[in-house]
């Protein structure tokens, strides 16, 4: 399966190898010129990151309904009353503590969603359709 990978600042690339993907993840930076990325797949269903090596935020969208999901942690020991702020290209989000990832976090979903395999049970996913429209 080939996926479309775009990167802030990157020309679009079809990609066929998650190795690609991955140096890309790796190379993001929220205070340099590639802060953000999304994967898409050819039905339009996409996975999105922001962020950078330490602090990211990380949500997907589901064609088929329509439904758009920010991942969160299930199992996290984290206070969801506390809020960050993730500044990246695009401006910047608040998020509950829950909601951040760092990129090594980050990797295996989107290698999930890359090879069509179920999510991590740890992580889950909060409708923010209403929010974003």
């Amino acid at each position: 399966m080939v996926l479309l990978l775009e990167v802030e600042g990157k020309n679009a690339l079809q990609v066929r190898e998650f190795a690609k993907v991955e140096a890309a993840l790796r190379g993001l930076d929220p205070f340099g010129p590639h802060s953000y990325a999304s994967l898409t797949r050819q039905d339009g269903s996409y996975v999105q990151v922001a962020g950078g090596k330490q602090k990211c935020l990380i949500e997907k969208r589901e064609v088929t309904s329509n439904t758009h999901w920010r991942g969160h942690r299930t199992m996290a020991a984290s206070d969801s009353a506390v809020q960050h702020v993730l500044i990246f290209g695009a401006g910047q989000m608040t998020l509950t503590d829950d909601e951040v990832f760092t990129i090594d976090d980050v990797i295996p979903i989107w290698r999930s969603f890359f090879e069509e395999e179920p999510f991590a049970l740890d992580i889950g996913w909060r409708d923010v359709t209403d929010v974003l429209r």
